[in-house]
C-alpha cells in the first residue's frame, strides 16, 4: 500500500479544518443578520404605525386622514375607513404590481399567477 504524500496529507488536512469553520460560522452569520433584519423592518413598523395613528381623525362615526401627515415610504402602507375604502396609500403601495385591495384584504398576484391573501 503507498504511502500519502505530506502535500496531500496537508490539504485534507485543511479542507477539513476549513469545511469545519464554515459550518459553525454560516448559522452564526445568518442568525445574526436574520436578526438585524428584522429588528430593522420591526422598528420601520412601528414608526410607520406611530405616524399613522396620528393622522387617523374620528369624528361623527367617520373615519378619514389628515392630509398633512407624511408616512414613510420605507414600507407599504394603506389606512381603509369602516366602509372598506382606502383614504390613505403611501406611495410605495402604489409602486407594487399586482397588488389590489378588497373588502379590506390585501391581494397579490405572484409571477406564476396565483393569488395570495394577506
Amino acid at each position: 500500500m503507498k504511502r500519502m504524500k505530506i502535500r496531500t496529507k496537508m490539504m485534507l488536512w485543511y479542507t477539513l479544518l476549513t469545511s469545519i469553520l464554515l459550518i459553525a460560522f454560516i448559522p452564526l452569520l445568518y442568525s445574526s443578520i436574520s436578526n438585524s433584519l428584522y429588528s430593522d423592518a420591526k422598528s420601520i413598523l412601528r414608526s410607520t404605525v406611530s405616524t399613522a395613528e396620528t393622522g387617523i381623525e374620528y369624528e361623527d362615526y367617520m373615519v378619514s386622514w389628515d392630509e398633512n401627515v407624511v408616512i414613510s415610504s420605507d414600507m407599504p402602507a394603506f389606512i381603509l375607513n369602516m366602509n372598506n375604502q382606502i383614504i390613505f396609500s403611501n406611495s410605495m403601495l402604489n409602486q407594487l404590481k399586482n397588488v389590489s385591495i378588497q373588502e379590506g384584504i390585501l391581494i397579490a398576484c405572484t409571477e406564476d399567477g396565483q393569488v395570495k391573501t394577506h
